[in-house]
């Protein structure tokens, strides 16, 4: 019987600990749920509809008698003052006879001083004589310039104005908004009256209805908010301000925005009437009812404001404000419950769960950093127990298996390496037989002392190489780029190095684009005789003959050009726009030859395409041949050794962090009137 067989006929346990990790769960959770249940159905037991009823209006009638006091404390200061101002001896003078400066002066000098104790700090004094409306504001925006205004008889805006003349009472209030002025106000409006009965104008105050609505209207109370509306019940204050019946002395009953309107049920709307006839005649003081709005039961409180002949109604949201006072003792006990619970899933779960489980965490964690000794000892008999014996065998397991791997893997690294080091080795020898074939400086300075090459293979070898040869009277130079970089690249410089060389014993210098054609042949021949299409091969070639005696340079390229740099400035002889040896360049194309006079400070460059296509700079372009030439342009004139260590610091700049792409080779050199003397 295996270990396995052993753990499945274990004997299960009785009682609770017998029970797996899912059980245990279930059977606690269950557990708190009862006791949350027993104690939500005892909080809910202890409230009954009745108190909350009562809790309800009790809290709607304080609210409504809380806004009463503090809407008519500034409201009855205000009118009081509007009063006083309307009845002083001197405004009604100045109305009477506004071209007096000196009333004038003491008029302004008075309201001035009413603007000073106006909680509004604003006033307005309208003469009946002339129509002249006088205004300043809290800002005192208007000082010398109070007129501001001519009211008209035939003007809709101001029948506020004729009406307030005309009216048998004394004042009237209304919410408006001033046009001219730009503001909207709650306006107290009082006929100035003499004391012979003739009304000489109208003077008053306007109280900010922002501030008005924030002081008095907006509740603070979620679920509760005022509404004021006058006798005929058009609605002067409300949260919403698109509910409020602006200019409502001077609407018809159809256009009002009335207090009825928020009402559902008829029955409702007769309740409210019957509430404000009994607050108005003083049966009552406050009355409190329910009422339906927007769908839902609500609980009103009225109140009147005699002074102003206004009602303030406070308005409850029944379900929003008794009802959270109402089951505040349940929400209480429903917290407290749900805390308990918590708490108490919280230290199961972490005693019976979580310590077990971060423990196999850690060790988990110890393996995979490479400690395969770990092993937890536990007795538990639960999911969680055969979870710890189970990575308890599992860390044995992983534990041989990678001692076996490391074996392996040491053993095989050690044949890679060995691998590695005799192919590296065989690159680096072949490395050294590829620079043996390349030129000496001291070879190429007998008949060519100024001159310098760059040759930077991409990999230790490569498939650039540049040639160099004495013939009569002067000296051969090449630059090859074949195909192919590294191993396969040096293989086939090696093999067109071969064929350059017997080429140019056959056919001799005197016509480079001969000796293209020629090599063109002989790499044609021995490198595409199979008959699979994708093997191509070949390579771009410039080849130069110098002819110091004759003081001419003649020169042809396949896809490699030849860069002059003379007094007339910097240009290019183009090579060829085909290379040699592949099967797409022909089998006998025309290279042609370019001969050029030698002359006093010339200098000749030959450059393989891994230069020009370097990746570099800030976005990756290559380095190209613009800034070839510039460089040529720039330090051409320095002597060709120097040249060499500018060219090869600026191509490394200009690479930066992008690596080399192609194997690169750069040919430099400039001919003297001396080197041609000595040949001569």
């Amino acid at each position: 019987m295996t270990e396995t067989d052993s753990v499945a006929l274990e004997k299960p346990a009785t009682g609770i600990s017998g029970l797996g990790l899912r059980g245990r769960t279930v059977l606690v959770m269950t557990a708190i749920w009862l006791v949350f249940v027993l104690v939500a159905m005892a909080s809910l037991y202890l409230v009954t509809g009745t108190v909350a009823e009562r809790l309800g209006s009790y809290f709607a009638l304080r609210h409504v008698q809380w806004h009463k006091e503090r809407l008519m404390a500034t409201m009855s200061r205000e009118l009081a003052l509007a009063r006083k101002m309307a009845l002083s001896p001197l405004l009604q003078d100045w109305a009477e006879n506004e071209e007096n400066p000196e009333l004038r002066r003491r008029a302004l000098a008075e309201l001035e001083s009413f603007r000073d104790i106006l909680s509004s700090r604003a006033w307005f004094v309208v003469s009946a004589r002339t129509g002249h409306y006088f205004y300043n504001d809290a800002e005192d925006k208007y000082a010398g310039k109070e007129l501001v205004d001519t009211v008209h008889a035939n003007e809709p805006r101001d029948k506020w104005f004729f009406k307030t003349l005309n009216s048998p009472a004394p004042y009237n209030l209304n919410i408006d908004t001033d046009k001219a002025l730009h503001v909207t106000k709650l306006w107290m409006n009082v006929a100035m009256t003499r004391p012979d009965g003739r009304r000489v104008g109208a003077a008053g105050t306007g109280v900010d209805l922002t501030q008005f609505v924030r002081d008095f209207v907006a509740s603070s109370e979620e679920g509760a908010y005022v509404v004021l509306f006058d006798g005929g019940g058009g609605i002067q204050g409300h949260q919403r301000a698109e509910l409020i019946d602006f200019m409502t002395r001077f609407k018809s009953e159809s256009e009002r925005s009335t207090v009825w309107r928020l009402f559902e049920r008829e029955d409702d709307r007769q309740k409210v009437r019957q509430a404000m006839a009994d607050l108005a005649a003083g049966r009552i003081q406050e009355a409190s009812f329910a009422v339906r709005i927007e769908g839902r039961r609500h609980l009103i409180a009225l109140t009147w404001l005699s002074e102003i002949d206004w009602y303030d109604m406070s308005v409850l949201d029944f379900d929003k404000v008794v009802g959270f006072q109402r089951f505040l003792p349940v929400a209480g006990g429903l917290a407290g419950a749900l805390l308990v619970a918590i708490l108490v899933i919280v230290l199961l779960v972490n005693r019976m769960v979580l310590t077990p489980l971060m423990q196999l965490v850690r060790s988990t964690q110890a393996v995979a950093a490479g400690n395969y000794d770990i092993r937890i000892d536990s007795d538990r008999r639960d999911e969680i127990g055969h979870l710890t014996n189970a990575f308890d065998r599992m860390a044995e397991k992983v534990r041989d298996y990678m001692r076996t791997l490391e074996d392996k893997v040491r053993a095989r690294t050690e044949e890679l390496q060995d691998s590695n080091r005799k192919i590296t080795d065989g690159i680096r020898y072949a490395s050294m037989i590829q620079s043996a074939v390349m030129p000496t400086r001291d070879e190429v300075a007998t008949r060519l002392p100024d001159h310098f090459a760059l040759w930077k293979p991409r990999d230790i070898v490569g498939g650039d190489f540049w040639f160099y040869a004495q013939t009569d009277g002067g000296f051969l130079l090449a630059v090859a780029d074949c195909t192919g970089h590294g191993v396969p690249g040096a293989i086939m410089s090696t093999a067109a190095h071969s064929v350059l060389e017997q080429a140019l014993g056959e056919i001799g210098p005197d016509d480079p684009g001969a000796l293209l054609a020629s090599v063109n042949a002989r790499l044609r021949s021995r490198f595409n005789r199979s008959a699979d299409y994708s093997l191509d091969n070949g390579l771009d070639l410039a080849v130069v003959c110098c002819d110091l005696r004759g003081g001419h340079l003649r020169f042809a390229g396949a896809r490699i050009d030849l860069t002059i740099a003379d007094a007339e400035g910097i240009r290019d002889i183009k090579g060829a726009p085909r290379s040699i040896g592949y099967r797409r360049s022909g089998a006998a194309p025309a290279f042609a030859t370019h001969e050029v006079a030698l002359a006093a400070g010339q200098s000749f460059y030959m450059v393989s395409d891994g230069y020009l296509d370097q990746s570099g700079g800030e976005r990756g372009l290559p380095f190209g041949r613009r800034r070839f030439h510039d460089l040529v342009a720039a330090h051409g004139g320095l002597p060709m050794a120097e040249q060499a260590v500018v060219f090869e610091r600026q191509l490394a700049e200009w690479q930066g962090k992008y690596p080399q792409r192609d194997d690169i080779t750069l040919v430099g050199f400039r001919v003297t009137g001396d080197d041609r003397g000595d040949e001569a």
